[in-house]
């Protein structure tokens, strides 16, 4: 049942305050109007005390009505005690329901303020994928060019490669008629190990590769002590490591070479 349909029905057992009492003693009424009903009577009794025995007459009369008119009144007076100690009940209820539901609104409304934030984030969020996204399409299509460059590249790097191959071929083929020391800016090829004649380093830098070398099969470029004339080591070039670099070293020098089953060329050109 509730609280309204609890107060309604106390309301209608009570009565309201100016309630006029009931026009004969069984007819119904609520609580106020029962009690004037019930102080009218005994107003009644009261002045008709100096007719006794029209008064006792009249207070027989009632005496039964009256009876049932308190049996009633117990009966209803019980039924409203019920209702008030309910409506105690319901009033705690209500209060920590009422307590509840103020909690809750707290929460709810903490959470709108923070979907408000997510979603203010997720718009900035959104905003920065749109502008990731555009920026990830240009590098894309700007990849595109790239690979479609490098594959023009590519090709221009093999066509270039097989040139060299070919030069290079036409070297070692040069070289392996020549049996002798010769120079051409600067070229030093031979079958056996040898030490070539020195070479003047005039040059600020020289690139200094050994074509043909395999195994366990050396170069070694020897620079000459201006005092006292010995040669040291000052580069090796093997088959793993061909080609180095010389620079800033004007000094006298030399190729030492170690035998080799194959024609090897060794070139000293200037960079």
């Amino acid at each position: 049942m509730s609280i309204i349909k609890y107060i309604g029905t106390i309301t209608a057992y009570i009565g309201a305050k100016t309630e006029t009492a009931p026009s004969t003693d069984t007819a119904s009424s609520g609580l106020n109007g029962r009690l004037q009903r019930i102080a009218q009577r005994l107003a009644a009794l009261v002045s008709g005390s100096t007719d006794s025995n029209v008064k006792l007459d009249a207070l027989n009369t009632h005496t039964s009505d009256n009876k049932a008119l308190l049996t009633t009144l117990k009966d209803d007076t019980a039924l409203v005690k019920a209702d008030i100690a309910s409506l105690k009940t319901i009033e705690t209820d209500s209060q920590a329901l009422l307590t509840t539901l103020r909690d809750d609104t707290a929460l709810i409304k903490a959470d709108i303020a923070s979907l408000e934030t997510i979603e203010t984030d997720s718009q900035a969020l959104l905003t920065t994928l749109r502008d990731d996204t555009a920026l990830i399409k240009a590098d894309i299509a700007s990849l595109e060019t790239i690979e479609t460059d490098s594959q023009a590249l590519l090709t221009t790097l093999r066509d270039d490669t097989a040139l060299i191959k070919a030069d290079i071929a036409t070297i070692k083929d040069t070289l392996a008629q020549t049996g002798a020391i010769t120079y051409n800016n600067i070229i030093v090829a031979k079958t056996v190990a040898e030490t070539s004649a020195d070479i003047q380093l005039t040059k600020s830098a020289y690139a200094l590769t050994a074509l043909g070398l395999a195994g366990g099969e050396t170069v070694i470029l020897q620079v000459k002590d201006t005092v006292t004339g010995a040669y040291f080591n000052y580069l090796t070039l093997t088959a793993a490591a061909p080609v180095a670099n010389v620079t800033y070293l004007p000094v006298t020098a030399r190729l030492n070479k170690s035998a080799t089953a194959a024609s090897v060329g060794v070139v000293l050109s200037y960079r």
